[in-house]
């Protein structure tokens, strides 16, 4: 009983997953999700969150502890009495020790904190919208690879018809050679016809597995031979260019504007508030060979009042870099309206293509026919039936390869544009 109940679930699954819908948008989300690339958003957010802590690091008090000991070779020595008795000058040691705490606060940066914060955010931002040129790579190859198995499963429909077309003309020609009306030949070719065309269905069956297993790969999806694959949904015409290549130049050129704010920030005054509290031997005073206490406050500045150009030839540098990022974009921008131009102008021929091949497989379908019905009769060859139903069936492919290639061209219209 539980065996028969074992085998009535497997059943049960494998008929679901059979008949299970696939659609293309699915399988792109699919595919992206899986993708270890894309992965790579949550590491950046986290990375760049992290980046951001330390940005302020530098505003907080800056405390070490540091200890000396050291041996002087040669220490200050006093050559001449005290004229009072009793007195004398001490004598320095030739080793001295030393430990202290030292605090460092600087008082002012300039707007520097703020402009590595802006920094690490356009830097966070160029590496999203770089994960996002990727999906888009990614959604392109789906969407290649989704097409390709819609189309050889039209290419298999259209021959496994030609076959059933076949077989019902052999039983036909059978009958008419019994009566005398044609001669054997004309079975034996029409058997022929039939063996090329279950070839083809190897040809396209392989190719149609190869794709549908690579498709299940990427996606991690269960898909399999028997899923049904939806054709994908009508494209809205609305084109508008909303690519992630342009925010990207943007925020490239943003990066170059803040480089250039902190190499001015690099120019301006660094104060700092500085304290040392410290024991040691000997302490502050030179001349005392005790141990003791010290502590030492103030403020310092330090101002590189001349840096030889420096500065000046980097902005150049920056101004360079502007310039060949606005060079790129603009490059960018003519290459995808000629390639918008191009793809508006191939869904125009297409349209009309599929017109043109409305009108002939109407035309080859009724000259099949007519074709077959003589052949029956005996007033028509098999080779002539055979080159009838063998045009009807290159229409017929012609049909549903520009039907695929117009969904194709729209969606590879809306991948470019950004839409």
């Amino acid at each position: 009983m539980k065996n028969l109940l074992s085998i009535s679930l497997v059943l049960l699954i494998t008929a679901t997953v059979s008949a299970q819908k696939i659609n293309l948008t699915d399988c792109v989300k699919a595919a992206i999700t899986t993708s270890h690339i894309v992965k790579n958003k949550s590491i950046y957010k986290t990375y760049y969150n992290l980046a951001r802590k330390l940005n302020y690091l530098p505003n907080y008090p800056a405390i070490s502890l540091n200890g000396k000991a050291a041996y002087q070779s040669d220490v200050v020595e006093f050559d001449f009495d005290l004229p009072i008795a009793g007195l004398s000058f001490p004598e320095i040691p030739h080793a001295q020790f030393q430990t202290s705490l030292d605090i460092n606060q600087r008082l002012y940066d300039w707007g520097l904190t703020q402009a590595l914060l802006e920094q690490n955010n356009i830097s966070e931002q160029i590496q999203l919208l770089e994960i996002d040129i990727t999906e888009d790579d990614i959604e392109k190859h789906i969407i290649e690879l989704y097409l390709s198995i819609l189309l050889s499963k039209g290419e298999l429909t259209i021959h496994e018809s030609i076959i059933a077309t076949i077989d019902a003309s052999i039983s036909e020609v059978t009958k008419a050679v019994e009566h005398g009306m044609l001669i054997s030949a004309d079975i034996y070719k029409l058997e022929n016809q039939k063996l090329v065309a279950e070839q083809k269905i190897i040809e396209i069956s392989s190719k149609l597995n190869s794709a549908i297993a690579r498709l299940s790969l990427l996606t991690g999806l269960p898909i399999n031979h028997d899923s049904n694959f939806t054709m994908p949904e009508e494209q809205s015409q609305n084109w508008e260019i909303e690519r992630p290549e342009n925010l990207l130049f943007g925020y490239k050129k943003d990066a170059l504007d803040i480089l250039s704010r902190k190499m001015e920030i690099g120019r301006m005054p660094q104060m700092l508030a500085f304290s040392q509290l410290g024991y040691g031997r000997p302490g502050l005073n030179i001349l005392s060979d005790q141990w003791d206490v010290f502590f030492i406050a103030g403020v310092k500045i330090k101002w590189e009042v001349l840096d030889y150009k420096k500065t000046k030839t980097i902005r150049n540098q920056i101004s360079l870099q502007q310039e060949v990022i606005s060079n790129q974009e603009e490059d960018f921008d003519m290459q995808l309206r000629s390639r918008i131009i191009e793809l508006n102008k191939r869904i125009e021929a297409i349209n009309q293509l599929i017109i043109k091949d409305l009108e002939l497989v109407e035309s080859s379908e009724n000259i099949s026919a007519s074709s077959r019905e003589r052949l029956s009769q005996g007033v028509a060859s098999s080779r002539e039936f055979i080159q009838d139903i063998n045009a009807e069936k290159i229409y017929r492919i012609n049909l549903e390869l520009h039907k695929i290639q117009l969904v194709h061209a729209k969606l590879n219209m809306k991948s470019l544009t950004g839409n």
